[in-house]
């Protein structure tokens, strides 16, 4: 699988992110914006000292980006409601299967041409 898909797919993400928020009026210094605003603004270690608030920050921040990429793969935006779910659905859902299975096959060893 070439880097370059997953580039433009995160790239894609974020733009669209960004569209999805101002669409549904939540920005990124408001405290009800998106998950793309909760990983940017959430790794808050404020004690490294303890070991069990630093792993239950550690496995929080992870929770977080699997959230987002998550989302990410679904196209889960603000703007791909009624209607638009089809073209959500027909184009863009097979894009990230085809994208997951080949990031699968690239991590097991598989060459993808």
């Amino acid at each position: 699988m070439a880097t370059k898909w997953l580039v433009a797919l995160m790239t894609a993400f974020i733009v669209l992110s960004l569209l999805s928020g101002i669409i549904e009026q939540e920005y990124l210094g408001n405290s009800t914006a998106g998950l793309l605003s909760q990983v940017i603004t959430r790794p808050e270690v404020t004690e490294v000292n303890n070991p069990l608030t630093f792993v239950a920050t550690f496995v929080t921040q992870i929770w977080q980006i699997l959230k987002v990429v998550w989302q990410a793969f679904t196209w889960d935006y603000a703007f791909f409601d009624g209607y638009w779910a089809i073209v959500r659905y027909a184009i863009f859902m097979p894009i990230s299967v085809g994208m997951i299975v080949s990031l699968l096959m690239a991590l097991r060893g598989v060459s993808s041409a």
